[in-house]
């Protein structure tokens, strides 16, 4: 798979406290032949491990969870939105779980797969 490390940032709204996420992502990809159809799809890997949050007034860690995999048709550019589960760190999302929504926003060669251009974002989730 070929990736990209992208600088993400944000902050998700909420009960009991708003959370500021900063961190990398990483972004993989890699593409998928259809020997049905013809037309490769591309699968894009978001690994949002490397992101890490911290609560506004009682200051508590948290943590997002593993990758989430999206298949597309392929073309140039992709904007990909994901939501996401977090929690304190340490609970291992056990209990209090909320969500917040990833954006993506990126580049692909379509001869290879390989991602650039790519950029993120994390808000509060529209759910």
């Amino acid at each position: 798979m070929e990736y990209e490390l992208v600088s993400v940032s944000g902050i998700v709204s909420g009960t009991p406290e708003s959370v500021s996420f900063s961190g990398t992502a990483k972004v993989a990809t890699r593409l998928a032949p259809d020997p049905d159809f013809g037309s490769p799809s591309l699968v894009v890997s978001i690994d949002l491990t490397g992101i890490s949050g911290v609560g506004s007034s009682t200051r508590t860690k948290y943590s997002i969870g593993g990758p989430e995999i999206v298949q597309k048709r392929l073309a140039p550019s992709y904007a990909v939105d994901i939501t996401f589960p977090f929690y304190k760190s340490g609970t291992n999302g056990t209990s209090g779980a909320r969500s917040g929504q990833a954006t993506f926003s990126f580049n692909v060669d379509s001869a290879t797969g390989a991602v650039s251009a790519a950029i993120g974002s994390i808000a509060s989730s529209p759910l």
